[in-house]
């Protein structure tokens, strides 16, 4: 029965399967102090286990024995040092200094201790995986159209959101801005241009029953997919239709023709090093994680993906955080407001969003990148004041 739970407790640590069985329990516990003290050390003090099988567990692994077995102990200061290569071999003769007769014997050590560190080996996993996942990384940015400072230059404008704390912004397509002087400005101020917005797919739609007007639509994704590439922006953010009327735009006819179009341009959007990101609004189209998942994974390209508006999706139902973890690596970028089913558009942070949950969410997806706020804006005041929320909702500050 020893072995068996020493062989489960071993394999929460991969390093440990080189040890083997045939290694001296000495060295197996060498190996354990000296590779996982710090995950053992944190089980120790977070788990409520007998002070008996605490003892003898904190005892083994700091390589020293209890004045029960030899009279002496090693200062406290230095108990959870791991013992180098070096003492080994005197860790080894101490070990062997026990008494089989001893209260204590070797078999009580094993079952006592083993299955102790069994009953928590997941959390032991648990937590060598999250030491080891990198922490997590967003980045602020505002839509440019936020900024309303009158007169003001674009590199005026870019100094002014990095002052408060924003990395980066996205441009609308087509839009009246100069590229050429947007361009200097990203290299003069270091914000990013991580992003264009299609601005005209909602009057020009993917899914429109006029064919015509469909052809609108993409020509004006291909000038959006030639914008991103000129800032160096990876996505474009796409919505691809509308369920308008249940004859001519329906939800399976606006599924077919916008996955039809879109097609159309994805050799281009692959060849620029620009991804096309489906955003989730107020559509009728697309309302449920699952059907944004089947959506983009029926392009078969990594392409195509998705664009979470967290604030948008509380309307239909669906906390954010169950899209975030259903859409996981699907995900590109995600961008939010403030939400209220009382009060309908609000201040971020004022909203019917739950943060700590969407921030679990981001982790357990591995998300590392852009937060977006799409609100109204305004100047430094107002702009000070959305970096401020964001701060908070987004754990930040």
């Amino acid at each position: 029965q020893a072995l068996v739970q020493q062989r489960q407790f071993m394999a929460c640590f991969p390093e440990m399967r080189s040890i083997g069985r045939s290694a001296s329990r000495a060295e197996q516990w060498q190996a354990i102090s000296s590779k996982r003290t710090g995950v053992i050390r944190t089980l120790l003090s977070s788990l409520a286990w007998s002070q008996r099988a605490f003892h003898v567990l904190k005892e083994s692994l700091c390589g020293r024995l209890s004045p029960r077995y030899n009279g002496q102990a090693r200062s406290q200061e230095n108990c959870w040092h791991p013992p180098s290569y070096s003492h080994s071999r005197h860790f080894a003769t101490r070990s062997r200094a026990i008494s089989l007769s001893s209260s204590r014997t070797r078999r009580e050590f094993l079952q006592t201790s083993l299955a102790a560190a069994l009953v928590s080996g997941g959390l032991a996993c648990r937590a060598t995986r999250a030491a080891d996942a990198p922490a997590r990384r967003l980045k602020k940015a505002v839509k440019y159209g936020m900024i309303r400072v009158p007169g003001a230059s674009i590199e005026d404008r870019f100094n002014l959101i990095k002052s408060l704390g924003f990395e980066g912004v996205e441009f609308d397509s087509p839009s009246d801005v100069n590229r050429d002087e947007a361009a200097q400005a990203r290299d003069k101020t270091g914000i990013k241009i991580h992003g264009v917005i299609d601005s005209v797919h909602w009057k020009i739609r993917l899914s429109d029953p006029d064919a015509a007007v469909r052809a609108q639509g993409v020509a004006a994704l291909r000038t959006a997919i030639e914008d991103a590439k000129f800032y160096g922006a990876d996505t474009v953010l796409l919505v691809p239709g509308k369920v308008s009327n249940p004859e001519t735009e329906n939800f399976e006819q606006c599924y077919a023709r916008s996955q039809e179009e879109i097609r159309k341009v994805i050799p281009q959007a692959s060849d620029a090093g620009v991804k096309i990101a489906i955003e989730v609004v107020w559509n009728d189209f697309i309302t449920k994680p699952e059907q944004l998942v089947q959506y983009v994974d029926d392009f078969k390209t990594p392409a195509v993906g998705a664009y979470f508006d967290v604030s948008n999706m509380l309307k239909y139902g669906v906390p954010p955080a169950t899209w975030i973890r259903q859409l996981g690596k699907r995900m590109l970028k995600f961008d939010f407001k403030g939400y209220s089913h009382a009060n309908k558009w609000v201040a971020i942070g004022e909203g019917d969003e739950d943060w700590p949950e969407v921030l679990k969410a981001l982790d357990e997806v591995g998300y590392r990148g852009w937060a977006t706020s799409e609100v109204a804006g305004g100047g430094e005041k107002e702009l000070r004041e959305i970096a401020q929320r964001m701060n908070r909702v987004l754990g930040l500050s």
